[in-house]
């Protein structure tokens, strides 16, 4: 796959937005200019390819071979590894937090029970006095 011949659905969107060149930028030449004469078919045609682009885009680069299904496959493959190591990252960091957070009830808590403690061996010296 020569990722340098690949079209871009992002660079697709720009040129049908500002100018209308959509198709030239896919090599279809006769469409395009069939586009310009109807004004985007009276904005029918523009509002249909608004959501047609990406699709447009890949299936012109599958015909040209810049894209096949092996490289689509790596690619799923590749997300997928690169998603379960971002879980399995959240998941660590969530259980260390959790254990942190844990430990710092912990802490508060037993400085409130020395705090009782203290108060009471106060109390109890006053009370001997």
């Amino acid at each position: 796959m020569s990722s340098k011949n690949v079209k871009s659905v992002g660079i697709a969107y720009f040129l049908w937005f500002f100018f209308g060149l959509h198709y030239a930028y896919l090599g279809k030449w006769g469409i395009q200019i069939l586009y310009w004469l109807t004004m985007g078919g009276f904005g029918i045609w523009a509002l249909i390819d608004l959501f047609t682009m990406s699709n447009k885009v890949f299936n012109y680069n599958v015909a040209k071979g810049l894209i096949t299904e092996d490289s689509i496959a790596s690619k799923l493959e590749q997300l997928d590894q690169e998603s379960k190591t971002s879980i399995s990252d959240f998941e660590e960091k969530m259980k260390a937090s959790v254990s942190e957070y844990n430990e710092n009830q912990a802490r508060k808590a037993e400085r409130e029970q020395n705090k009782d403690i203290t108060a009471e061996a106060v109390k109890a010296r006053k009370n001997l006095e």
